[in-house]
């Protein structure tokens, strides 16, 4: 049977490289079935069709003279140039390979080369996304309508503005707005801007099997879209919908029926058995309705929402990515690995990853996918994409690459919680480690402890000496406007990464500004926080932050008044955006 495997519009930072759900999917299709599966990553297929757009909007507008265009490119460069030279991270780069490790010379030009190649897409990627927000100015016509500042949604991750089209409005969906895309007889311009033959593969009246990923909500607008697009092309053409957003919405499926006139069923949990189950019962004409972990409308008009098997993860075998020829990414030689699936941790009361119940892989297996990975897909750098892997468990891939003598770069999230021995942390980084990711989240005590992070942070101060010592570079994630914390400990928390920003050339610190998920710990015992109102946003489908009231708040201009301080000098002045909150922009608060 044919399947064909999509990933929706919009996510404008998996321009970068491919996102890894399609290549899981792809892989356990194929080592499991002999169905024929295709894979297309249409979001950066769009996103490359909206900067051509821009671009040829700028030369029919002669806004561009040929003199300031070579200007603009000799900037370009002389930015990246810049931006490597005073870099924090090419000194550690340098020093840690060439003076305290001695790393094998070609490693050294590996890691330096790959160094210098993502500064330089970073680069790219601010122009990328300049011109995606012109060129969905341009396809949708609101050229007028919406000024640029509005939509600056899509760069700064505020959750508090809105626009009116499902595309533009970044972090909401309105049942409005979902009833407009559905009742529309107008073709989405998402689409039909790609050109007639893109959707080439798909036949009509030809059996076939659709699997659509939703891995962020900005993609459950463009996958319904996309749903109906498909529908109307091959009319019996069955499609699921499947990701880590759809356990967030899953309970509001009832208020909004007409989804399953598109959508044959969604999937909230770990799709390979379940797609793999779709294929194989739909390719024999067998009855669908009773496979376990599927959502979908009977008969009688009711949403079922048959239990869902837990998948082993051990079960996944090399990733798929060989579809990535057939795309434009900015580095596609840096590819993703998923070892886990949910956090071992799982207890911070402002995350959402309570819903996933922790599933892992071994070393062994890891660490052979990582070679394979880079023999047959020449790739140079891996991240691990976990939600965060015990500081053991990555010493022991380090121990282990080392020992099979495998030159690679890689990197993974951890957590703050144990102490980094300086012994461990040197093989970490002799294996090829670029950098540890770590997410803080406070300096405080108080504030962490409410949390519930469980990490002390005598334990942080000493990990983050270690690294010091070391110069092993690190990027270290804080939120501050937690329920309950007041404006000084935000303070605290800000003067604790600048502090190390500055000691450290290796050390990266960002802070994000707190949002109140629905299923969170603090969403659904809020009296424990202080928090004595939540709006119910009955009009939306979903909602990244819910408006609350609570004890001591403070302004939210200030925090990011508080965060910018942090933000700016952990990142280079050509890779920073400085456009935050700005007067003139519909705010909700």
């Amino acid at each position: 049977m044919k399947v064909m495997l999509y990933f929706p519009p919009l996510v404008v930072a998996s321009v970068k490289n491919p996102y890894p759900s399609l290549s899981i999917l792809s892989s356990y299709l194929k080592d499991n079935s002999n169905h024929d599966v295709f894979v297309k990553d249409i979001n950066v297929d769009f996103i490359n069709n909206l900067v051509n757009i821009s671009e040829q909007n700028g030369k029919d507008n002669n806004s561009e003279s040929y003199l300031l265009k070579y200007a603009r490119i000799i900037r370009n460069k002389i930015y990246i140039i810049l931006s490597i030279i005073f870099s924090k991270r090419i000194y550690t780069l340098l020093y840690r390979r060439f003076m305290r490790l001695r790393y094998r010379p070609f490693r050294s030009k590996k890691g330096i080369m790959h160094f210098i190649r993502e500064k330089k897409q970073q680069v790219n990627l601010l122009s990328i996304e300049n011109h995606v927000i012109e060129g969905l100015k341009i396809l949708f016509d609101i050229e007028n309508g919406i000024d640029y500042k509005t939509i600056q949604t899509l760069k700064t991750n505020d959750s508090r503005y809105e626009c009116d089209h499902y595309l533009l409005d970044f972090w909401n969906l309105k049942f409005s707005q979902i009833y407009s895309l559905l009742n529309s007889e107008i073709p989405d311009k998402i689409y039909s801007s790609l050109g007639s033959n893109y959707f080439y593969e798909i036949k009509r009246d030809e059996k076939q099997l659709f699997g659509i990923s939703v891995a962020f909500f900005t993609q459950f607008g463009a996958a319904i879209s996309l749903a109906k697009h498909i529908k109307k092309i091959n009319p019996t053409a069955f499609i699921v919908i499947g990701g880590p957003v759809i356990r967030h919405v899953s309970d509001k499926f009832h208020r909004i029926m007409q989804l399953f006139s598109i959508v044959d069923c969604f999937v909230e949990t770990e799709g390979e058995d379940i797609l793999l189950e779709l294929a194989n019962r739909i390719g024999k004409n067998e009855d669908w309705h009773d496979i376990p972990g599927i959502i979908y409308r009977d008969i009688h008009d009711t949403i079922i929402n048959n239990p869902p098997i837990q998948f082993d993860i051990r079960k996944n075998g090399l990733p798929d990515y060989t579809y990535v020829a057939n795309h434009k990414y900015l580095l596609p030689d840096t590819l993703y690995l998923r070892t886990s699936i949910g956090c071992y941790w799982n207890k911070c009361a402002f995350c959402t990853q309570a819903l996933n119940k922790y599933k892992h892989r071994s070393v062994e297996t890891i660490v052979d996918d990582m070679i394979k990975m880079s023999e047959v897909y020449r790739c140079n750098f891996i991240y691990l994409s976990d939600e965060s892997v015990p500081f053991i468990k990555i010493t022991k891939i380090a121990d282990l690459i080392i020992r099979k003598k495998f030159n690679i770069l890689w990197t993974t999230y951890s957590r703050l919680e144990t102490k980094f021995p300086i012994a461990l942390c040197k093989r970490i980084i002799r294996s090829g480690c670029d950098l540890l990711s770590f997410g803080l989240e406070s300096a405080n005590q108080r504030v962490n402890d409410l949390m519930n992070k469980g990490v002390s942070i005598s334990t942080v101060i000493e990990n983050l000496n270690t690294f010091r010592k070391l110069r092993f570079g690190c990027a270290i994630g804080a939120i501050i406007g937690f329920p309950g914390e007041t404006e000084q400990e935000m303070h605290h928390t800000a003067d604790f990464l600048n502090s190390y920003i500055r000691e450290n050339k290796g050390v990266a610190g960002y802070i994000s500004i707190f949002s109140l998920n629905a299923k969170s710990y603090v969403y659904n015992h809020p009296q424990e926080y202080g928090i004595s109102f939540i709006e119910k946003a009955d009009e939306y489908f979903y909602k990244e932050n819910y408006d609350y009231k609570s004890e001591n708040g403070v302004p939210y201009e200030k925090m990011m008044g508080i965060a910018n301080v942090v933000n700016m000098k952990s990142m280079s002045k050509v890779i920073f955006r400085g456009e935050n909150v700005k007067s003139g922009r519909k705010s909700r608060r």
